[in-house]
Parts: structure tokens; sequence; C-alpha cells
């Protein structure tokens, strides 16, 4: 897969998930009066992921950085069902990215 070729999958998901936000954000702020920015939200969990990630190249499996920080976002980092709750969401979501991707035809 070419560099162009990347670069149009990432634009392509990104502006997915900017709509999809922007969407959840309205809604909410007419259910509840309260503006709440889910784009942001979204950018800022994937920064915390992979800094963690960084931090422990010596991982090979990604859902053993993950589930701990999720718990920690949590605030339940010593509850084992957060953690594991939080590696299965990583698991899950990596898989039904590689079904699409088999789906179009990129793998």
């Amino acid at each position: 897969m070419s560099v162009l070729d990347k670069n149009q999958i990432t634009e392509s998901y990104w502006k997915a998930v900017h709509e999809l936000s922007t969407s959840l954000s309205s809604s909410t702020e007419l259910m509840i009066g309260k503006d709440i920015n889910y784009f942001q939200i979204i950018k800022d969990r994937l920064d915390l992921y992979v800094n963690a990630m960084k931090k422990r190249p010596d991982v090979t499996e990604p859902e053993i950085i993950i589930g701990p920080e999720f718990a920690g976002i949590c605030k339940d980092e010593d509850d084992v069902f957060t953690v594991m709750t939080g590696s299965r969401m990583f698991t899950a979501a990596l898989a039904s990215v590689k079904e699409y991707f088999i789906s179009i035809k990129l793998i």
C-alpha cells in the first residue's frame, strides 16, 4: 500500500469520525443543554493510548497496555474486570477494522 493510499484511508477515516462525533455532540447538546466535543475526546483518548504504547515498546500485544489505561480513565485501575473490558473492547475494535479492510480488499 502506498503512502498516498494510506493518506486517503486516514483522511476518510477521520472525516467519518468527525461527522459522527459532530452528530453526537449536537444530539447531546439538545438533550442535556451542554456542549460536549466528542471529536476532541476521541482524539485525546487516542493520543493517551498511543503515548502509553510508546512508553512500552517491549510489549507486543497492545491490549495489555490499553486495558489498564482504560481502567485508569475509569478511575478503576485496580478492578480486573474494568481492565479486561478495556482490553476486549480494543481487541473487538481492531477485529472490526480488519474485517472492514478485508471487505474493501485492502488486506
